[in-house]
């Protein structure tokens, strides 16, 4: 996956969130500018009477990718997320964690949202900080969440299909609500991916555990990188090309071999 656009937010502004460290543009596309600033290496938004603060960064769109942050959540009427897929305030897909134990990704098409829950037990603690990372490849989304300080789960908290929502490229960016009035949200440590442009793979997984996978166009001593979307998850898969033979191992280490007509064999473990 290539990297889109990140921000440490190690800056102070006033009102928005202005220029990110990567150098790309924050635009305040919903909500007030006078509740949003930076400071304290945070993205803040503070109460604005129960209104929705939606800001998308730089110019990139992408319809497919991964996005990851940490947020801090101050009550059980909070919004904190990301927005995916914008093309205006009444086309895009947010994926928020709210509601006291609500995990949702949710897409407004002409001004109509429809929801989908992802969960519906994961009990936060206000004040406490957690990560969110989201996956999004055509209609399915993948969200983790877990709290600050603690290893990020191998397993994905849920997947859902979403079948309302926009499929093209959009613009990315956070999705925050301030439910409570004096109470101020944050956000910090964010970073928006690219899918890499995934192959999809019906093969699947055959009784020995044998990933099939064909791999073209190689030169004799190159190397490089693939992802795969197998059996609705990602599987980054390093190979090289020594002396007509492809060599492939998944980004882990797991142990991995390619005969040398490039069908590549991976033993998954």
């Amino acid at each position: 996956m290539a990297v889109l656009d990140t921000d440490t937010f190690a800056r102070t502004v006033s009102a928005g969130f202005g220029t990110a460290s990567d150098g790309a543009m924050w635009t305040q596309q919903v909500g007030h500018s006078t509740s949003v600033s930076v400071g304290s290496g945070k993205g803040l938004v503070a109460y604005d009477a129960g209104a929705r603060d939606l800001l998308t960064l730089g110019s990139t769109t992408t319809a497919d990718g991964e996005v990851l942050a940490r947020f801090t959540p101050q009550s059980s009427t909070d919004y904190i997320g990301f927005v995916v897929r914008y093309g205006d305030a009444s086309d895009y897909t947010r994926i928020t964690l709210h509601g006291a134990k609500f995990v949702s990704v949710e897409s407004v098409v002409s001004g109509v949202t429809t929801s989908y829950n992802v969960s519906n037990s994961f009990f936060y603690t206000n004040g406490k900080a957690y990560w969110i990372r989201a996956r999004f490849i055509g209609q399915t989304y993948w969200v983790k969440v877990w709290a600050d300080g603690t290893n990020e789960p191998t397993s994905w908290l849920g997947t859902i299909t979403n079948t309302a929502g926009p499929t093209t490229a959009g613009k990315y960016g956070v999705y925050m609500l301030s439910g409570v009035s004096g109470n101020t949200l944050n956000v910090d440590s964010l970073s928006f991916l690219d899918s890499a442009s995934p192959h999809v793979f019906d093969a699947g997984l055959g009784s020995e555990g044998l990933l099939l996978a064909v791999l073209l166009g190689l030169v004799d001593g190159g190397s490089g990188a693939e992802t795969f979307a197998v059996n609705k998850e990602l599987l980054t898969l390093v190979f090289t090309l020594r002396d007509g033979a492809v060599r492939l191992r998944t980004r882990d280490g797991l142990a991995a071999f390619a005969n040398r007509d490039g069908l590549a064999r991976l033993r998954l473990r």
